[in-house]
């Protein structure tokens, strides 16, 4: 298409679905050539909504999530906008047989969202003396069952895991080593809109 010219876009009976991906492609072409698009409201509000289901689809389509984006941004509508918060849980565990010993740390979720990722670190020496469990509500994420039990490294584990507002993320961890107290760190990525 010739530079100046306008893209008009219609919905008719759903014909348009088989070509979706070759619209977006020319429309993205077209956004970032900085050339003028124009759509119809029934075209902006179908896009607008699925703008914010895009972003749960997945990595596969960032970029027609991202021409979207430009073209609401074209056109002034708001975009939905997501934000990950660090949820930090830290705490020196006593040796065991001691007060102290092991602790449930919770906090709750600011807003609905996704738990991203589940990050521990056990220092050197906890040598698979420290269990450690991290999850929301009755769900346990981090291991699916049981506890990890590491030595000196730091593990990150990545989820989409759904959390309703006010929900509890916890972490539980027991110190077995009866002559050390260690220090675990755990941080849980939480994704909620801004």
């Amino acid at each position: 298409m010739e530079a100046g010219k306008s893209l008009a876009l219609g919905v008719a009976g759903g014909a348009g679905v088989v070509g979706f991906g070759k619209l977006m492609e020319a429309l993205n072409q077209r956004v970032a050539a900085g050339e003028p698009v124009t759509l119809n409201p029934e075209v902006l509000a179908l896009l607008a909504g699925m703008a914010d289901s895009m972003y749960e689809v997945g990595r596969g389509v960032a970029a027609n999530a991202a021409g979207i984006g430009a073209l609401l941004t074209a056109y002034g509508q708001p975009l939905p906008t997501r934000r990950v918060e660090q949820i930090p849980y830290s705490i020196t565990l006593n040796p065991a047989g001691l007060a102290g010993s092991g602790a449930r740390l919770v906090e709750y979720a600011p807003k609905p969202g996704y738990i991203k990722w589940i990050m521990m670190h056990f220092p050197p020496g906890a040598a698979a003396w420290v269990n450690v469990a991290a999850g929301h509500g009755l769900t346990q994420l981090s291991p699916r069952e049981g506890f990890l039990a590491l030595d000196d490294t730091t593990q990150i584990f990545y989820f989409n895991e759904y959390v309703v507002d006010h929900e509890e993320i916890w972490v539980v961890m027991d110190n077995g080593d009866g002559i050390n107290p260690h220090t675990i760190t755990v941080t849980v990525g939480f994704e909620m809109e801004a």
